[in-house]
């Protein structure tokens, strides 16, 4: 009998070397709970009244969403089943209503895009800050929130830290949103390790975010689904976010992923700390040998000088190949090909490595013998400079419709070349990360499609998209 997912995920599994990409816990090496791991399928159990109910905690659901309180510094977290998707959905949900108006970083996850549509909110939106030189989406300046917020604003939703893991002054940031009567609602989705080593950069429920999501299985040892909601102060309707989550969240929220949530909290507060403080001192070494050598820049610290970044994720490995001769792209697929590491993001110059609490010292060591290997082989390729950023559009699209009027409107199929001037009906997202850089109701433009095509041609995925070749898309009619 054919088994194709099965057998390709084993297939993958017996290639890879050194995973460095999500899930945090790294196929199982990061998870540590001898109970979790011994009961693997029984944990897989239903709502009775000693297991307790998620939807009306009164006992060990209870108690373990408490204890996760406690550790991440919220004044009270809600495990999430359904990703941080659903919790960054209902965070939205928990404090705005239809028609009001709502500030939207503009390299925020498709999860916010999709709460405009479930809601009926009016977005507005503030632009990242570009780097030319290394065609990459920055951070979010204080300064520019600040121009952005109007009165009939209500809520900001803020992408903290960005995929790269660069982080934007999230306590001037707070202190300008609140400042203004606004809540501040925080995708903290990859900084769930924030609050467990003083090194990185602080969490935002440190500096007053009212609601804060972290995805626990993106750099904690958790499975992939696993996220957490935490309400940070008194402003929020603990009810409104009781209901907004029985609203989009499944009936029957898995014990499986739940006991997952428990254990990883439980190995951060006993053991994690070490280790992150541990993998952190590593990172430092191999991040300083790498750097400059034979054509290759780790750009964590080189874009915090350069750009204004106010500080940077240092488990987030970004590391620059312009000089080497090859993409982000070739690069990503020589190293798992020849050396059996799987990073987690290629693009037309970089690479992104994430490291979490399940990586330990040899695995720094083979991937920055990796690094150096691939750069003696193709620093005198000959090809340098070959592989320019190429033009990143820093103007926002017209919204000529709402996101919820488009996603309701009847739409049709035009070839993508000609399609300049439409109003789009889909989104557009490279992935990963699955930022937008066209969502539905918006006007396209000539630059965006040549940019669009310079991503496909250097083999860059789009989703989000029906024809996944994008050589027709679909538009309002």
């Amino acid at each position: 009998m054919e088994k194709p997912l099965l057998s390709g995920i084993m297939d993958y599994i017996n290639k890879v070397k050194l995973p460095l990409h999500m899930p945090g816990h790294k196929m199982g090496k990061g998870i540590r709970d001898k109970d979790f791991l011994r009961n693997i399928l029984k944990l897989d159990v239903t709502e009775l009244d000693i297991t307790d109910n998620l939807y009306m905690p009164e006992g060990i659901i209870k108690e373990a969403q408490v204890l996760a309180s406690k550790a991440f510094g919220s004044k009270k977290t809600f495990f999430i089943v359904n990703g941080a998707t659903c919790a960054v959905q209902a965070m939205m949900l928990s404090v705005l209503n239809p028609g009001d108006s709502v500030l939207v970083a503009r390299n925020s996850h498709v999860s916010v895009f999709s709460a405009l549509v479930l809601g009926g909110f009016i977005p507005r939106y503030v632009s990242p800050r570009i780097s030319d030189e290394f065609g990459l989406s920055l951070g979010i300046h204080p300064s520019d929130i600040q121009k952005a917020l109007t009165e009939d604003i209500k809520a900001y939703v803020h992408t903290y830290p960005n995929y790269y893991g660069f982080c934007d002054d999230i306590k001037r940031i707070s202190e300008i949103v609140k400042g203004q009567g606004i809540y501040l609602l925080v995708d903290e989705a990859h900084g769930s390790h924030f609050p467990f080593e003083e090194r990185l950069p602080d969490s935002s429920l440190k500096h007053g975010a009212d609601m804060v999501v972290h995805s626990l299985h993106k750099t904690l040892p958790a499975l992939t689904q696993c996220a957490v909601l935490h309400i940070n102060s008194d402003r929020i309707d603990e009810d409104r976010v009781f209901k907004a989550l029985s609203l989009i969240q499944t009936s029957s929220p898995s014990y499986f992923f739940m006991s997952s949530m428990d254990a990883a909290r439980a190995y951060m507060e006993e053991e994690g700390r070490k280790a992150l403080t541990s993998l952190l001192c590593g990172l430092e070494d191999i991040i300083e040998d790498l750097d400059g050598l034979n054509g290759i820049r780790v750009l964590g610290k080189t874009l915090k000088e350069r750009h204004e970044i106010f500080d940077y994720d240092i488990t987030k490995v970004l590391v620059n190949l312009r000089d080497l001769g090859i993409s982000g792209v070739q690069a990503d697929r020589i190293l798992f090909n020849d050396y059996g590491i799987k990073v987690e993001l290629s693009d037309g110059e970089n690479i992104l490595a994430i490291f979490t609490v399940a990586d330990n010292r040899e695995d720094m060591e083979y991937f920055k013998d990796s690094i150096k290997d691939l750069a003696r082989r193709y620093v005198n390729s000959g090809k340098k400079g070959v592989f320019n950023p190429p033009y990143i559009p820093e103007e926002i699209p017209e919204m000529v419709l709402t996101p919820r009027e488009a996603f309701f409107s009847e739409k049709k199929w035009v070839d993508f070349d000609g399609s300049a001037g439409k109003i789009c009906g889909e989104f557009i997202k490279p992935y990963p990360p699955g930022v937008p850089l066209l969502v539905p109701g918006e006007r396209i433009t000539k630059e965006l499609i040549g940019y669009i095509k310079n991503l496909l041609r250097m083999g860059i995925r789009i989703i989000g998209t029906k024809d996944s070749t994008l050589s027709r898309i679909q538009v309002i009619k």
